[in-house]
């Protein structure tokens, strides 16, 4: 503990801190809940094709990316991984849900770290998506406009 820099150990008192928030809360609200009720809330509940699509963010990502007539496809295989959108040739779409990222926070999970560092070992042009920017997005125009700058220049419509 002593070896790593402050910044480090502040970062992972945070994330100690966030879980143990988060595990309180969670223990509250499963004592509210009925015991013979075993079903989720509704709004709980996702919110998208889990057969099609990883999250909601996927989704939108997929319908935008339809709305601008980019043609691609959702969750295909590749070597051992699972892509969310797939463009064309080597160009991929990560959509960047929120369980890819630490609790509160905008540093990417050890996993998906390493996610994106095998999908760039393997060769591919990637665009990243984080869930925190897409939200702020106001309509479905800033949304195109967004992925028009984040898209590999090859697959970028004419214009």
């Amino acid at each position: 503990w002593e070896s790593l820099e402050d910044e480090v150990r502040l970062f992972l008192q945070e994330v100690r801190h966030a879980a143990h928030d988060s595990t309180i809360s969670r223990d509250d609200d499963e004592d509210d809940e009925d015991d013979e009720d075993n079903e989720a809330p509704l709004a709980k509940r996702p919110n998208f094709d889990r057969k099609k699509f990883n999250s909601e963010l996927h989704q939108d990502l997929s319908r935008i990316l339809g709305s601008m007539s980019i043609p691609h496809q959702n969750k295909i295989a590749a070597g051992p991984m699972v892509l969310d959108i797939h463009l064309q040739d080597m160009c991929i779409v990560e959509a960047s849900a929120a369980w890819s990222y630490y609790l509160r926070s905008s540093h990417l999970t050890a996993l998906a770290r390493r996610r994106q560092e095998m999908l760039k070992a393997m060769g591919f042009d990637m665009a990243v998506i984080p869930y925190f920017h897409w939200e702020q997005l106001k309509d479905d125009d800033a949304k195109r406009e967004f992925l028009l700058e984040n898209l590999p220049q090859q697959v970028r419509p004419a214009s």
